[in-house]
């Protein structure tokens, strides 16, 4: 009789932890199509259980940047970036831009770029951040002169 229960309870374990995966894979899908708000809880949770996962705090950081929730974002996007996560430092480039500190976000931003297996498309998006950047640091030197 307890061998039966062990069976059941393992077979229960399995596919919950099947269950899991699957709603991991489902969210890494819905990142990718930009459906953050979809993908944000289970990446929430997902951190929970494996909190020094470094593409998990990518995924978690993104979805709250693209949310509206940018400085719950920073940590999840730092912890990423330090363990080689490059797409993090993008988000931090950002992140520093839309604080009004483009000094440091222009150190983030050439980082990233230097890069040398960047896509076309993150390039693209990296270049144009730039831009954006060097036209603030050009604005804030003519406030100064």
């Amino acid at each position: 009789m307890k061998l039966k229960g062990l069976i059941v309870s393992l077979f229960i374990l399995v596919l919950i932890g099947g269950l899991d995966a699957q709603t991991l894979n489902q969210a890494r899908t819905w990142y990718l199509q930009k459906e953050f708000q979809k993908a944000l809880p289970v990446f929430k949770y997902q951190i929970r259980h494996n909190a020094k996962d470094p593409s998990l705090n990518m995924w978690l950081g993104a979805c709250l940047f693209e949310t509206g929730k940018e400085d719950a974002a920073l940590p999840y996007l730092q912890i990423a970036s330090s363990k080689g996560i490059p797409d993090a430092e993008l988000y931090i480039a950002k992140y520093l831009q839309n604080k009004s500190e483009p000094d440091s976000a222009m150190l983030a931003i050439t980082h990233y770029l230097s890069n040398p297996n960047l896509d076309d498309t993150h390039k693209d998006e990296a270049l144009d951040l730039k831009k954006l950047i060097e036209s603030n640091l050009g604005n804030l030197q003519t406030v100064e002169d």
